[in-house]
């Protein structure tokens, strides 16, 4: 926040306007660095200008378009009109011989007609496919207008008039303000991890950057902001409470709260109200009412127009569960102990009503009556099930014009707070945030909140950044390292007769990475596109660069079968196996050949290796996750 030169000392009010209404109420926080300065109050509301809304430019396009095409429609549903009347019509010539000379003269006169009528349906027609065209070419503008108002950033497409949020953080104290920091939170941003490797020289020289696919629709534009990416998520509160140290001394007095739970015997405060409530109910239950008779007389009728009609007794709302516990923790604070629930109703609303010459109690409401025994069955009935409610952190409880208190009536959150907000605002909210979580950047690309394993980091950006807030996704540079790289050569002639070429690569940050796809560049033209597990630090990794085709591979296979043993009942079957290598690159290079050995569970076959030219190790492909038997490298 820039805040002016001459600030005035003691208490000062800085209002920041401007702020996007999709930002979370609850989440503001404030950062103040000032040696005798401090921040004491800090308050967000939501402010409606007078003006009117108008749209941005680009979404005002689109209404344009919108508009000339249905008008040009509904003049293409005229003419068609127009001209479905004039093909109905049948002319004829006059039947009054009077009148005409001769018959040719009568002819004429109906081709006259007909030619007059052909050109009017021409010209109809010609109108008509000028429509057409016409609407095909809106059309075709609209689509391309409704593409760039997607694309466009939020000025350009919100216009002026719409609601946003006003914070004003209160200052105490004197002395200069270095700096205030504004911090708030927007569930409609999400970022996904993508890499790029260039190689030089061969090979020998590598350089790693780390990117990052953002997208945000927050409502705001972030132009020129220094981008700081974490893998942590918003719901889980890492924070821990703050326990007090039992020390020898003077007590010290308690750390206030924000909000206080509420007194255990929150119900006792309601008793009278109860108790009134109950005795009004009563005596208007209590009273005649008007019994319908047959209408015998005018007098008896107009006597019944003139009486006062009964009053209806209010109805107490009836809690379908017990009322949640509504104390708010303060923030950084451990919750307070949940509140007991409110004890049983008083008899005196269970017997609201008139009782009968029996005894027997009753409530009647809108001509229908209950017994005492129904009503207590009814209220003995196991309640339904509460639904699940969302899972809500504590912060959102400092959206103090969200909060409401309960009234006397509700007999679930009387006397309690509990959140109300705004459903416009809550709405849009949702709407922006499940655009964004449907976003599907690439197939190789990961979402961090399941690949970041059991850690988390931030990663910050090196310059600032520039992310419209269009919903799309923008490929943002973090930070870039040079990497020890080597190559290797891998091959599998039992499956293919190529070699394949992988770098091996030392994690070169001081951060982990992220499961994701890296492009490999070869001195500046693209390689391949390959896919990375998530790497600690310190870590290596390999990375597939193709085929090499200046290095081929032949296997070929001898088979020598004879019968051993004393009698002859062994069949030993002798497999030479024979792998030639032809290499142009030049130079000594080492490639790795991976094989299969015969592999069995049956007792009565023995498989062993007799002699090798080079030495080997059993391969067990454990480390790309899908391990097999009888590997041989």
């Amino acid at each position: 926040i820039d805040l002016p030169p001459d600030l005035p000392e003691g208490l000062a009010d800085v209002e920041v306007d401007g702020i996007t209404p999709l930002a979370e109420a609850g989440s503001v926080r404030a950062e103040i660095v000032a040696p005798d300065r401090r921040i004491v109050a800090l308050q967000s509301s939501l402010v409606v200008p007078p003006e009117k809304i108008t749209p941005g430019p680009s979404l005002q396009r689109v209404e344009d378009l919108d508009a000339q095409i249905e008008r040009l429609e509904s003049e293409r549903g005229v003419v068609q009109a127009q001209r479905a009347r004039i093909e109905r019509m049948q002319p004829c010539p006059a039947k009054v011989g009077s009148l005409l000379k001769t018959p040719l003269e009568r002819v004429n006169d109906s081709l006259a007609v007909g030619k007059t009528l052909d050109e009017i349906l021409s010209g109809l027609d010609a109108k008509s496919l000028a429509l057409e065209a016409s609407i095909a070419d809106c059309q075709k503008e609209r689509e391309a207008a409704r593409l760039a108002n997607s694309q466009a950033q939020s000025s350009q497409r919100m216009g002026k008039g719409h609601p946003t949020r006003r914070v004003v953080a209160r200052l105490d104290g004197t002395g200069p303000v270095e700096s205030v920091r504004l911090i708030y939170t927007v569930k409609a941003a999400r970022w996904w991890p993508v890499y790029t490797l260039r190689l030089a020289e061969g090979g020998a020289s590598a350089t790693w950057w780390v990117e990052a696919l953002v997208a945000q629709l927050s409502g705001e534009d972030w132009t020129g902001v220094r981008l700081s990416l974490c893998t942590a998520s918003l719901v889980d509160d890492v924070r821990l409470p703050e326990l007090a140290s039992m020390r020898l001394g003077r007590a010290k007095p308690e750390k206030r709260r924000g909000y206080r739970p509420p007194p255990a015997d929150l119900e006792r405060m309601f008793v009278s109200f109860d108790v009134f409530f109950s005795a009004t109910v009563t005596v208007a239950a209590q009273a005649p009412r008007p019994v319908a008779e047959p209408p015998a007389a005018a007098p008896m009728q107009e006597m019944a127009k003139r009486s006062a009609p009964m009053p209806q007794a209010p109805q107490l709302m009836r809690a379908p569960a017990p009322p949640p516990p509504m104390a708010m923790p303060a923030p950084g604070l451990p919750p307070p102990p949940r509140a007991p629930a409110p004890p049983p109703p008083a008899p005196g609303r269970a017997s609201i009503g008139s009782r009968t010459r029996s005894g027997a109690a009753y409530l009647e409401e809108d001509g229908f009556a209950m017994t005492a025994p129904a009503l207590e069955a009814e209220q003995c009935a196991s309640p339904e099930p509460p639904e699940p409610q969302e899972i809500e952190p504590a912060d959102a409880w400092l959206d103090f014009d969200g909060l409401r208190l309960g009234q006397g009536l509700d007999l679930v959150h009387r006397g309690r707070l509990y959140r109300q907000p705004d459903p416009v605002v809550a709405s849009r909210q949702r709407n922006a945030a499940s655009q964004i979580d449907g976003l599907a950047p690439a197939p190789m690309v990961r979402d961090p909140l399941l690949t970041r394993g059991s850690f988390d980091h931030r990663y910050d950006a090196q310059g600032r950044a520039e992310v419209p807030s269009d919903g799309r996704t923008h490929r943002i540079a973090l930070a870039s390292a040079p990497a020890s790289t080597s190559t290797l050569y891998r091959t599998v002639p039992i499956e293919t007769p190529e070699v394949y070429r992988e770098l091996l690569l030392t994690n070169p940050f001081d951060a982990p990475i992220l499961d994701g796809p890296v492009d490999v560049y070869v001195e500046g033209s693209l390689l391949t596109t390959s896919e990375v597990g998530h790497i600690d630090r310190g870590g290596s990794l390999r990375i597939g660069l193709g085929v090499e085709d200046r290095i081929r591979v032949a296997r070929n296979v001898q088979v020598e079968e004879e019968t051993t043993g004393l009698l002859g009942g062994t069949n030993s079957i002798l497999h030479t196996i024979r792998i030639d290598l032809r290499s142009s690159l030049g130079k000594l290079t080492t490639v790795e050949v991976l094989d299969r050995v015969p592999d069995t569970d049956d007792k009565n076959v023995e498989v062993k290796l007799v002699k090798a030219s080079h030495p080997g190790a059993r391969y067990t492909q454990a480390d790309r996750g899908a391990p097999i038997r009888g590997g041989w490298s």
